[in-house]
């Protein structure tokens, strides 16, 4: 029990799985129990490796690496060219999809175009319709006379508004009625209608 104190034991994981112990005279460098700290911990290390310092691999592990090597390149070049098949027909079917869009546009301008030329043209023939069927319009509202105003006992300045405001009545809405859209100047001054 005293050398336990004196001499504690670890148990560690060897490589294999299986526990080992490691006393603590093992880690002095001097021991004879088959080297200290920089042994185990190389044996540790080498025991993943084995292989690796068992000397230099033969010509046929050497081939074999390669061909494995060359499998996994083979592979990895095919998915390489699976995607890249994949990428150009997306592509191609990229430039389709644009083609058809250009075309999509090119048929809804036209269209617009169209939409708009047949409403100007509807426009014009509304208003040729209105002109035809107004060539034969007449004015038919009486206007007074001055000399009327004054014996219904209108004042002068009332009497030549009166007058006035009638004669330039009859003549826009006789332009009107012809097509014919009066100016600003066409009304009286002052009066904007």
């Amino acid at each position: 029990m005293m050398d336990n104190i004196r001499n504690p034991t670890k148990k560690r994981k060897a490589n294999d799985g299986q526990a080992t112990t490691d006393s603590a005279h093992d880690m002095d460098a001097g021991s004879n129990n088959g080297g200290g700290f920089l042994s185990t911990w190389f044996g540790y290390f080498s025991g993943r490796n084995a292989g690796a310092l068992s000397g230099p691999p033969s010509n046929e592990n050497l081939m074999q690496q390669s061909l494995t090597k060359m499998n996994r390149m083979e592979k990895i070049m095919m998915r390489m060219e699976e995607k890249l098949a994949t990428l150009g027909s997306l592509e191609s079917r990229c430039e389709e999809l644009e083609r058809k869009c250009n075309s999509l546009e090119t048929i809804v301008k036209s269209t617009s175009q169209s939409r708009k030329e047949k409403d100007d043209i509807s426009k014009t023939l509304k208003y040729h319709e209105m002109l035809i069927r107004n060539q034969n319009w007449e004015y038919s509202a009486s206007i007074s006379r001055e000399n009327g105003l004054f014996i219904r006992g209108y004042q002068a300045n009332e009497v030549h508004y009166i007058y006035q405001i009638s004669q330039l009545l009859k003549r826009n809405t006789v332009a009107l009625r012809r097509g014919d859209f009066p100016d600003d100047g066409d009304y009286l001054p002052g009066y904007k209608g």
